[in-house]
């Protein structure tokens, strides 16, 4: 497959359907339009490292995408969730896959800003892996918010 003759859309589709090669995925992976690799983020079919990779990306959208799919490892999440961009913690903390350790790490990340998230604080408020201490401190803290 020649993915360097293929028009931007055929390589956005091809980078959307979850049934491409991980290796025609990992190739994607570094093209130089954004929404190309934004795509391959958020492919249940990306690899592990490619993950990781992209995970290193400066556009935000891209590591969002990274934070939301559901192959994203536990270490990568404990990554993400403390990304400068508040689009991708807000993300991670929405990943199925997410544990109750890095919940609390996120919230001890987010606590830590004079202005923490707002939608982040209700996402980890409403997370039913949050233990329930860190549910209490959102709610006494940030009361104004619920």
């Amino acid at each position: 497959m020649d993915i360097n003759n293929m028009s931007l859309n055929a390589l956005r589709n091809l980078a959307d359907n979850p049934n491409t090669p991980t290796d025609v995925l990992r190739d994607l992976a570094k093209n130089a339009v954004y929404t190309v690799r934004y795509r391959v983020a958020r492919n249940p079919n990306t690899s592990e490292s490619d993950l990781w990779k992209l995970a290193e990306n400066s556009w935000g959208g891209v590591r969002e995408e990274v934070a939301g799919n559901p192959n994203t490892s536990l270490d990568l999440l404990s990554k993400l969730v403390m990304d400068d961009d508040s689009n991708v913690r807000w993300r991670a903390a929405k990943n199925p896959n997410i544990s109750s350790k890095i919940l609390v790490t996120l919230f001890n990340y987010e606590k830590s800003f004079i202005y923490p998230n707002q939608a982040i604080l209700q996402v980890l408020y409403y997370h039913s892996k949050l233990p329930y201490i860190a549910k209490v401190i959102i709610k006494t803290l940030y009361e104004e918010m619920f």
